[in-house]
């Protein structure tokens, strides 16, 4: 028995094509079983796709018993490698961080507001 999961791109698999992180299980007798959606609830049957290798095609069923179980334990153990959580580049500010009254110091420094006073340093205060 071998199991694993599609990584990027998609998978042709006995020319039938899988998303990204389908988990697909093979069994001894050359049996494949695929499923690619994992959310629901775990007591619920799961809708997999399954090879059979005498007539060479892929056929639906929606199964709950021990290969389901395997799979199901090998998803959740695989979770954030199979889809790996969103970590964004740059911390998103609102329009009102960037824009707002309180987004510029309104310090003025010293040597600032003595130059404004000075007329004859360039300034000239009004």
């Amino acid at each position: 028995m071998k199991i694993f999961y599609t990584l990027g791109g998609s998978y042709l698999i006995h020319n039938k094509q899988f998303p990204i992180g389908t988990v697909i299980l093979q069994l001894e007798n050359k049996v494949e079983i695929a499923c690619s959606n994992f959310n629901i609830p775990k007591e619920q049957d799961l809708l997999v796709f399954l090879y059979n290798p005498s007539i060479k095609t892929w056929e639906k069923y929606l199964m709950k018993n021990k290969y389901t179980q395997i799979m199901w334990r090998f998803y959740r153990k695989n979770r954030n490698k199979i889809n790996p959580p969103h970590r964004p580049h740059y911390s998103h500010k609102s329009y009102k961080d960037k824009f707002g009254p309180c987004s510029r110091s309104s310090h003025v420094p010293s040597a600032v507001r003595w130059a404004a006073a000075n007329p004859f340093y360039g300034g000239r205060m009004s």
